[in-house]
């Protein structure tokens, strides 16, 4: 397993009850929303909502021209963490 996916899992653990099945894989197109969902959430945590300017289509057309890929970590098909990496 490599270092992003044990840290997910971590990660994952950590927050979730670790009795959940917890899913790491690749990310797709159709995961975006997901992903800019948890950004945005981590932004307003951090209290600099205003930082992310990026809309969905900007995600959408960053990942698909291979600027970024991503992981996902998902509980009963929810995603629940990220890593991005370029």
């Amino acid at each position: 397993m490599s270092d992003l996916l044990q840290y997910l899992y971590f990660a994952c653990s950590f927050v979730c009850n670790i009795s959940l099945m917890i899913e790491i894989r690749k990310a797709a197109i159709d995961d975006m929303a997901g992903i800019l969902h948890l950004v945005k959430e981590l932004a307003a945590y951090e209290k600099a909502p205003e930082q992310v300017t990026a809309n969905l289509r900007a995600y959408q057309d960053a990942f698909s021209k291979g600027v970024f890929d991503a992981l996902v970590a998902e509980v009963d098909d929810r995603i629940v963490g990220t890593g991005i990496y370029y």
